[in-house]
């Protein structure tokens, strides 16, 4: 079965990088990600995560009950 959303020790293992990078990129928003409002657990979506690493441009939007979503520029997911 496909899983929807890696943690953050998945991208780390990804990114060849320490869980700690892969936190401070999320807050940065240089990493795709998804932020639901009230929760402080950080998804991320593996299809996103490829496509950061082709080096798409990202972008930031912030939902009106204080959720955010850094996705890959002209995604629609």
């Amino acid at each position: 079965m496909k899983r929807s959303y890696l943690t953050s020790e998945e991208v780390a293992d990804l990114l060849r990088c320490s869980v700690r990078s892969v936190h401070g990129l999320t807050k940065a928003g240089r990493l795709p990600n998804r932020k639901l409002p009230g929760m402080r657990r950080v998804l991320y979506r593996p299809e996103e995560i490829a496509q950061y690493l082709e080096g798409v441009e990202l972008e930031t939007i912030f939902t009106s009950d204080g959720g955010r979503i850094v996705r890959p520029r002209g995604s629609s997911s």
